[in-house]
């Protein structure tokens, strides 16, 4: 098993690789505007009672 890739494949390897962690961090961009609307469209609460 050789360790390192035939030239010729090394350059598509870094490119998937690329798309791999562009999609991660389109995903968690995602994932924290959902979280972010999310916790802004919550009604907000008093919770002072006058006894």
């Amino acid at each position: 098993m050789n360790l390192f890739p035939n030239p010729s494949q090394l350059l598509p390897l870094l490119e998937r690789g690329v798309q791999a962690l562009e999609t991660i961090a389109a995903e968690m961009v995602t994932a924290r505007l959902d979280r972010r609307i999310e916790t802004e469209s919550q009604p907000k609460v008093n919770w002072r009672l006058d006894l």
